[in-house]
């Protein structure tokens, strides 16, 4: 056990002690180099010896540093010990926490309430798309402190420790271990969800929005919403009891106001919001104009948390239990293998996403359709060419044996026409040969019809110059 005086890892000197609980022990020190002070959580001896407890504890303390956010207690250091002891250096915060302040002012008005509420919204923003569930907020763990122009601050305190400690302590246990009055109690009993009190280790993010709805209800009120006598009997009325409505404690309350508190109160965890940012969306009426920023930007962390997520994730084979993605959230990583592959999307690929398209039922219309329609597009070739040779082969004798000569069929064009017509222009072909047509061939098929009109010209000329030999004779005369 730490003793005031000692030194931590030869530069953190703990000079008293700052406040304890049935998880650890928070310590101030002082680091000697720098000459700066800061907060120092040790886990209890009960818990250190427990080995997976202290794994999960160290794990979970770094992914809370990875959480850099202003509403956040800063981690500076996480490691252990000599005696094997986990510990976890925080920044050191001069202020109050919101119990403290609940204890000293009774309640709060309501845009001061939602604008602290709002705060911590955008801690629990990035700390979810890390996957790191609080398990534990509740007022003590919401600490009030000031910006350097002055302004209230709102720090986020103990992220991911209580998780942590929490999936060790009742990996083996029975589902009702919970509902006991001990120092390994998971979370806080009157901020505690349902599933929480069932299922502590199947709970997701939604349980942090059910505690924000018992703080809200609570820094609006004074009063929380599940009570009793005995821990047994406050998880009791979380799991059984509706929950009371705001209007009824606080008449002039804004409807709106109150529906959003109860959605978050909601038995079942689908009927809460599913994220904060939806949370924070349907507060913003209600904060101040120099808080209503922070829906945006809780939105803005929503969204480049998820993408980053995305982008990093492995791509693996889905497992036989797992459903299969939907086909359109996995088009892009299709689309990639289909570039990459010279067999296009029906080439074999590791990508899972790709695996879930080719055996989504719309994938297997779409198939069908593109086969009847291939079907049909060959079929339709296959008969233009049928037809085209029937053409080139028609006809190759008459009924003499003989092929018909193009002055014969010249000479039947000609018996059609009405009597005195002149044919001015070639009959038309209708043996289609296997030749190409060429200019050539068109003057000499136009030759037999071009003869008549010919001689029908030099009979005339040859008649105009006997006349005019026959009227120069006479004239001689």
């Amino acid at each position: 056990m730490i003793e005031l005086g000692d030194i931590l890892a030869h530069k953190y000197r703990i000079e008293r002690l700052l406040g304890k609980g049935g998880m650890g022990y928070v310590f101030l020190a002082l680091h000697e180099q720098l000459g700066r002070r800061v907060a120092v959580k040790f886990m209890t001896p009960q818990l250190c010896r427990n080995r997976d407890a202290v794994q999960r504890f160290l794990r979970e303390a770094r992914s809370a540093s990875r959480i850099t956010g202003e509403h956040v207690a800063r981690v500076i250091d996480v490691s252990t010990d000599d005696d094997g002891t986990p510990y976890m250096v925080m920044e050191y915060l001069s202020g109050r926490d919101l119990a403290v302040e609940l204890e000293n002012r009774r309640l709060l008005p309501i845009t001061e309430a939602v604008d602290y509420v709002l705060q911590a919204c955008e801690a629990l923003a990035e700390a979810h798309g890390h996957g790191i569930v609080h398990r534990d907020l509740k007022p003590s763990n919401l600490f009030l402190t000031q910006r350097a122009d002055g302004s209230p601050l709102i720090k986020v305190l103990d992220f991911g420790i209580s998780k942590a400690i929490a999936d060790s302590e009742h990996a083996d246990a029975d589902v009702t271990e919970p509902l006991t009055e001990s120092q390994h109690m998971l979370g806080s009993p009157h901020y505690m969800s349902p599933e929480q009190v069932r299922t502590p280790r199947m709970i997701d993010a939604r349980s942090d929005i059910w505690a924000l709805g018992v703080i809200l209800y609570e820094l609006i009120s004074g009063q929380r919403p599940f009570r009793g006598e005995t821990a047994m009997a406050i998880l009791a009325s979380v799991v059984s009891d509706p929950a009371p409505r705001l209007a009824s404690v606080i008449r002039e309350s804004p409807r709106d106001l109150g529906d959003a508190i109860q959605r978050c109160l909601s038995k079942d965890a689908d009927g809460r919001f599913a994220s904060v940012a939806e949370l924070a969306q349907a507060l913003s009426p209600f904060a101040s104009p120099e808080s209503r920023p922070l829906v945006g930007r809780i939105e803005g962390i929503v969204r480049t948390v998820a993408l980053a997520g995305a982008s990093s994730a492995p791509a693996t084979r889905p497992s036989a239990q797992s459903s299969d993605p939907s086909p359109r959230d996995m088009l892009p990583a299709t689309l990639e293998s289909a570039r990459d592959s010279p067999y296009g999307l029906e080439s074999r690929t590791q990508n899972a996403g790709d695996a879930a398209l080719k055996r989504s039922p719309t994938r297997l219309k779409a198939s069908r359709v593109l086969w009847a329609v291939g079907l049909l597009t060959f079929g339709g070739a296959m008969y233009f060419v049928g037809a085209r040779r029937s053409a080139n082969e028609w006809p190759t004798s008459n009924a003499g044996g003989a092929a018909p000569s193009r002055n014969v069929l010249s000479a039947q064009a000609h018996a059609t026409l009405p009597q005195g017509a002149t044919a001015t222009a070639a009959p038309v072909e209708l043996s289609p040969g296997p030749a190409p047509r060429t200019a050539k061939s068109l003057e000499s098929a136009a030759a037999p019809a071009a003869a008549p009109e010919r001689a029908s010209a030099k009979s005339g000329a040859a008649l105009k110059a006997a006349a005019r030999t026959e009227s120069g004779g006479h004239s001689s005369n």
